[in-house]
């Protein structure tokens, strides 16, 4: 009699400490025990469904067709978010925007301020940059008629083009003149799903001693870049939520919590 009380006593203890539940990953069931100690199978939240959108027009379609144009729109340089539930922003739907390889290039020459020979500015002008070069004249053509030279002078002056050595030798750069001091280039700013344009100022910079360029955007030129392409960005979805009549729609500036 002794040991079946016992025995049930521990049977007791065993399955008060045993564990309610096993959650599993949200979507899966997961179960629990009930009062009696037998598990039980209950049904999952559903998944999250969110999607991918490819374009100013597509983000905002979502965000109407979903449930009337009762979500928020918040848009960044990374991106559009729609947020489906306004206490749980995990449930979203995203425009994902990328620099383009361009402003890529723009902001490694900003960071590395490396200077470059006269092959390399113009492999760069050639190659990353050949679509970028509408407000740049005929810059490729100037400095690929630049020619480096050294000759005998006594002249100690400094000024662009010239740059003496002691009092012996002196650099020269021939065709300098047609060469502009300052550039406009005009980047691309995203890699895809949306175009924005921004004029991109540069300093050019021959050293004659060592027959090199220095090529970099001007201070505050990348950060000014942005933001007028941030400006395209919320113009455009202004402009496709009045083409869909939606312009109800809350749109916020900044990132998503």
């Amino acid at each position: 009699m002794l040991n079946d009380l016992l025995e049930a006593i521990v049977k007791l203890a065993n399955r008060a400490n045993a564990p309610t539940g096993i959650v599993r990953k949200r979507g899966e069931d997961y179960f629990v025990r009930n009062e009696n100690g037998k598990i039980v199978t209950l049904e999952g939240e559903p998944p999250i469904a969110n999607k991918t959108a490819f374009s100013v027009a597509d983000i905002v379609s979502m965000c109407i067709v979903e449930d009337g144009g009762h979500r928020e729109l918040v848009y960044s340089r990374r991106g559009v978010v729609s947020l489906r539930n306004g206490t749980d922003h995990r449930e979203r739907d995203t425009l994902h925007l990328m620099p383009s390889p361009q402003m890529q290039a723009v902001a490694e020459l900003q960071a590395k301020a490396q200077a470059m020979d006269q092959r390399a500015l113009l492999w760069a002008l050639r190659h990353t940059f050949r679509d970028c070069l509408g407000k740049a004249g005929n810059l490729v053509d100037s400095l690929r008629k630049m020619q480096w030279t050294a000759s005998s002078t006594t002249d100690a002056a400094v000024f662009r083009g010239k740059q003496s050595y002691g009092s012996a030798i002196a650099s020269e750069v021939k065709g300098i003149e047609n060469v502009p001091e300052y550039v406009t280039l005009q980047i691309p700013m995203f890699a895809a799903y949306f175009r924005s344009v921004q004029d991109v100022e540069f300093i050019l910079d021959p050293d004659e001693g060592t027959k090199t360029f220095k090529f970099l955007p001007v201070p505050g030129a990348i950060e000014s870049a942005w933001a007028g392409a941030e400006d395209d960005l919320g113009a455009a979805i202004h402009a496709n939520l009045r083409t869909q009549g939606a312009e109800s729609v809350a749109v916020y500036f900044g990132e998503p919590e």
